[in-house]
């Protein structure tokens, strides 16, 4: 498990092609390749299934599931506290973040977790690659009416790629009154550098 020891923790502007936002971007692996969490990638992208395989059946999967608390472990404990609010971004695929962000409601009991607030219109899936303006607009969100007393939102996904996601988010909540100068956190397991 010494790959978890290495947590990375780097300011990022996203999205990368277009840098609007700073943020604290966290994660287990950053890297071209996703390694240890091939799994995450698969299911996300649809690898096996396209072989006609089930992702959940493979090794790497049950590998992955037996090392997650661990995992878990390692990104909760490298965020730094208070947190105001969390969030993970709408996907097909929810289940694999969950695990983080609900280790992080736990350590931070006070924090809201919005991700029931927000869902996705018909639209791209981030992995559909759309633009930042594609990406706002098929977000809709149920304010809490507190947006504008949040001091740092930890915004959690499975994968960090461009920040695209993370970046819609943000637009979206800033909407409703997210302060400009609110610490984000964009944690994720894997950073793709790829």
């Amino acid at each position: 498990m010494s790959e978890t020891t290495n947590i990375v923790k780097e300011e990022f502007g996203i999205p990368r092609d277009d840098p609007r936002f700073e943020v604290l971007a966290i994660a287990i692996r950053k890297a071209s390749s996703s390694g240890q969490f091939f799994y995450l990638q698969d299911v996300r992208m649809g690898i096996s299934k396209a072989r006609k395989k089930d992702p959940h059946a493979s090794i790497l999967a049950k590998q992955y599931v037996q090392n997650l608390p661990s995992y878990v472990s390692a990104l909760v404990h490298s965020i730094e506290g208070p947190v105001d609010a969390v969030i993970s971004p709408c996907s097909d695929h929810s289940g694999q973040a969950k695990p983080y962000r609900s280790g992080l409601c736990e350590k931070f009991p006070a924090a809201i977790d919005l991700t029931d607030r927000l869902t996705r219109i018909n639209g791209k899936r981030s992995s559909d690659q759309p633009t930042l303006d594609e990406a706002v607009a098929q977000l809709r969100y149920v304010p809490t009416g507190d947006e504008n007393k949040y001091q740092r939102l930890v915004i959690v996904d499975d994968n960090l790629h461009t920040g695209t996601t993370a970046s819609a988010i943000i637009l979206k909540l800033r909407n409703y009154g997210l302060p400009d100068d609110c610490d984000v956190i964009v944690a994720a397991p894997f950073w793709s550098t790829g």
